[in-house]
């Protein structure tokens, strides 16, 4: 499941960080169609997007990757969960940049930066 669909647009639940609140966030609902464990996801869950990087970055989207890497990190249990959310992460943003017109180089680079990111980072998130 996600936030509402209308038409070919799914909008999905953001926290805002400048403001703290709520957003509804557009995003082709084939592209998120093509983003790996987007199933299951609940209309009501919350995300903070790419929690302390952009969430967007020349132009590509990347928050909907992040949307569903918060999901894994609080559904996980385990260290081997953890790392699976990060490569999925990693193989999300591939699949986003991509098909929003980056070459493959330059997506796999970024999306190498942003698991090096979260592989650093990310147990401070892990254990809260």
């Amino acid at each position: 499941m996600t936030g509402p669909v209308f038409g070919s647009i799914t909008y999905l639940w953001v926290r805002c960080r400048r403001s703290g609140g709520v957003e509804l966030r557009p995003l082709p609902s084939l592209l998120w169609a093509r983003m790996e464990g987007h199933e299951g996801i609940p209309a009501t869950f919350v995300s903070n997007g790419c929690t302390l990087s952009p969430d967007r970055w020349d132009g590509f989207a990347l928050w909907p990757a992040c949307h569903v890497h918060d999901w894994d990190y609080l559904q996980a249990g385990g260290i081997m969960d953890r790392a699976r959310a990060d490569a999925r992460l990693r193989r999300n943003l591939v699949t986003l940049m991509e098909n929003q017109g980056a070459g493959a180089l330059r997506a796999r680079r970024l999306a190498w930066a942003y698991w090096a990111g979260v592989r650093v980072g990310g147990p401070l998130a892990w254990w809260v």
